[in-house]
C-alpha cells in the first residue's frame, strides 16, 4: 500500500552508497525514485519535499513527496536528495513510510 497525499506524487528512496549516514549528524543523504510518470526525467525543476513522519529513540520514519509532472511511464532515474532530521541520526533505524508497512534502509 502506498501513501498518498493530495497534489504530490511520493519517492521511494534508498541511502546514498556514496554518503552513508553519520550517527553524529541530522542530514541523511538519499537516492530517490519518484514513482509517478514523469516521462523518465528527475524532478530538478520540481518541488521536492522530505516529511518526517516519525522521530523515536529507536526510528526516523520518512516520506519524500514531489510534485507531480504526468507525462509517459518509463522508468525515472534515482536523485540525490537531502533529509534534515530533528536530532542526530545515532543508532536509529530508518524507514521508507512512503508504503505500508514501511521498509527498513540500511
Amino acid at each position: 500500500i502506498e501513501l498518498e497525499a493530495d497534489g504530490w506524487g511520493n519517492a521511494r528512496f534508498t541511502l546514498d552508497p556514496a554518503v552513508p549516514p553519520d550517527p553524529r549528524s541530522s542530514t541523511l543523504s538519499v537516492l530517490a525514485t519518484e514513482m509517478a510518470c514523469a516521462s523518465g526525467q528527475a524532478p530538478h525543476d520540481r518541488e521536492v519535499r522530505a516529511l518526517v513522519l516519525d522521530e523515536t529513540d529507536e526510528e526516523v520514519s520518512i516520506v519524500i513527496l514531489v510534485e507531480p509532472r504526468g507525462g509517459d511511464c518509463p522508468s525515472n532515474p534515482p536523485f540525490e536528495f537531502q533529509v534534515d532530521l530533528a536530532s542526530p541520526l545515532g543508532d536509529r533505524t530508518i524507514l521508507d513510510a512512503s508504503v505500508y508497512p514501511p521498509v527498513e534502509r540500511e
